[in-house]
């Protein structure tokens, strides 16, 4: 898989080729066949160019029932929330598939000040279309094997003012919050001290998998992650949750990776009521050649489990989380 295309929220933007199709009417979900579980997608992005018809129809290739979008791209020079209106304008059309999610990716970056977006956050949130907030860096490899997506290192601690004012929000307003953070003592310790002064917001912490990266980008780290210390934190922090989704490691991916370790099954079946799936696709590619392949292999994970937890973390998890919402 080509590390540019995965890795494509942090090249500069320039308008992907759109893929538009007839408008179709608002139908449900594409059936999916028999003895196929269908899914509620918790981690996923929208790309610019990319029309919500095109989204809808790589959903019912995979058996996807519902996606929350996120946006991937930095706009440089684009006014605050040009993004969101991608996200605004797909769940217009599908309020019964797509689920928006506030972007985030202007955090803490470039010219836009803190204080500046804490204030457009709680004004979008105010409205009531958003049903939670991300994907927030708070902890991302550099990337700069390619020179067309080279990335730098983007680290905004989770106890940082502005992640404890994004948190705040999130418990004020009954919205999620998605994190991608990389597993290192000090990132860890960083979200534990969040966690504790901010019990009422739930935070979804994206990539934990038996691929999960552990002390570095490179792929001797891959497969580090520990599901002890993850067990030891959703025993702590009633209000943490976590998704299942492949990240940055999925370059690493091997045929092995679809079965499950033992100890991930016994960690996943444990706290089943804490964890979701998600796709994460995040460039038009992607979309269009991986939805299906990796909506199976959330499939083949979810099928070494209990009926109860694959049920749990397909679709009822995710559903009770955003139920919260008044």
């Amino acid at each position: 898989m080509n590390l540019g295309r995965i890795l494509v929220l942090f090249a500069a933007l320039s308008m992907a080729p759109s893929f538009e199709r007839p408008a179709q009417a608002q139908t449900p979900p594409a059936p999916v066949p028999p003895g196929v579980l269908p899914l509620i997608d918790a981690h996923n992005h929208i790309i610019p160019g990319m029309s919500a018809e095109t989204i809808i129809s790589f959903m019912d290739r995979a058996g996807i029932q519902k996606v929350i979008l996120m946006t991937n791209r930095i706009a440089p020079f684009r006014p605050m929330g040009w993004e969101d209106d991608f996200v605004l304008e797909a769940y217009e059309k599908y309020p019964h598939r797509i689920i928006p999610f506030l972007t985030t990716v202007r955090a803490g970056q470039g010219s836009i000040s803190e204080s500046a977006f804490i204030e457009y956050a709680e004004e979008q949130l105010k409205k009531g279309k958003f049903q939670g907030m991300g994907e927030f860096m708070v902890e991302h490899y550099a990337v700069s094997e390619n020179p067309s997506t080279q990335a730098p290192h983007i680290r905004i601690p989770a106890d940082s003012p502005l992640m404890q004012a994004m948190m705040r929000l999130g418990a004020k307003y009954s919205v999620p919050l998605t994190i991608h953070m990389e597993t290192e003592p000090d990132t860890v310790a960083a979200l534990e001290r969040a966690l504790r002064a901010n019990p009422k917001t739930k935070v979804i912490w994206a990539h934990q998998n038996p691929v999960k990266m552990g002390g570095g980008p490179e792929a001797r780290y891959a497969r580090r992650g520990d599901p002890d210390q993850i067990a030891r934190l959703l025993d702590k922090y009633p209000n943490l949750y976590a998704d299942i989704a492949v990240g940055y490691e999925s370059i690493f991916v091997q045929p092995q990776d679809r079965s499950l370790p033992e100890d991930w099954k016994q960690l996943y079946d444990k706290y089943n009521d804490r964890f979701v799936i998600g796709l994460d696709l995040a460039g038009d590619v992607m979309w269009e050649k991986r939805a299906l392949p990796r909506a199976n292999f959330m499939r083949a994970w979810l099928s070494q489990l209990s009926p109860d937890t694959a049920r749990k973390l397909a679709h009822e998890n995710i559903e009770r989380i955003l139920s919260a919402r008044p």
